[in-house]
């Protein structure tokens, strides 16, 4: 339970406004390449998310996006995104959020301040794989994840580690079905490194099935401010 009550901790609305201002709130700008001008136009672009973080403040900010913008409710606008945006938390999560279960047993987010009931400890920690767990290979996050890479075009890791484990479970070259071009954050690494890291990308994916490999040495919001990620 130390996990979750750790993480739990750390789940706070006011931590999801700009810090440093607009440049460095990369939320935002997902939200914006991505909310149209009326809810009928949502998702401006077809995108899937796929984390291996237990935290759920990606859900929570762009469900909060698409309430101010489209007049929706809570369960509404968590129910458009799940239909319309996948999003996958590959390791499992802190639970679900109010609006994605409607009665049932729901860890609410931001609201704990230190005060958290034991059962929303126990609901998150119920909730979270750690990453040696042997049913994390058997979990319908996994198939859902596999799912959407069988359809995918590009692929754009964010803040990614590069962790063989990690790559490996995706099964990368089991599921790209033609050739995909992929983007992702490299920051701080060396040339050495990201040369080592997209060796390992092209052996993952498979001969013949990776047009591109850029990996620059950007932040989240760089990148997705420099290319054009989700087409």
């Amino acid at each position: 339970m130390a996990i979750a009550v750790a993480l739990l901790g750390k789940e706070d609305g006011d931590f999801l406004r700009p810090i440093g201002g607009i440049e460095k709130d990369w939320y935002r700008h997902i939200c914006n390449l991505l909310l149209g001008n009326s809810r009928e136009d949502f998702p401006v672009k077809d995108v899937a998310f796929l984390t291996y973080n237990y935290e759920r403040s990606l859900e929570y900010y762009l469900t909060t996006a698409m309430k101010s913008s489209y007049n929706l409710g809570d369960e509404r606008s968590a129910e458009k995104l799940r239909r319309k945006v996948p999003l996958v938390h590959l390791h499992g999560n802190l639970g679900p959020l109010p609006w994605q279960v409607g009665d049932s047993d729901h860890v609410p987010y931001g609201t704990h301040k230190g005060l958290l009931s034991l059962e929303e400890v126990r609901l998150a920690a119920e909730s979270i794989n750690i990453i040696y767990d042997d049913e994390i290979e058997k979990s319908a996050a996994l198939k859902e994840a596999h799912s959407i890479l069988r359809t995918a075009g590009k692929l754009v890791f964010l803040g990614f580690g590069y962790d063989p484990v990690n790559l490996e479970r995706l099964k990368l070259s089991e599921n790209i079905q033609s050739a995909i071009q992929i983007e992702g954050t490299a920051h701080r690494k060396t040339a050495k490194e990201i040369r080592g890291i997209r060796a390992l990308l092209f052996a993952s994916v498979g001969k013949g099935k990776c047009s591109s490999v850029n990996l620059r040495d950007y932040d989240n919001l760089t990148l997705l401010r420099e290319i054009n990620c989700f087409c």
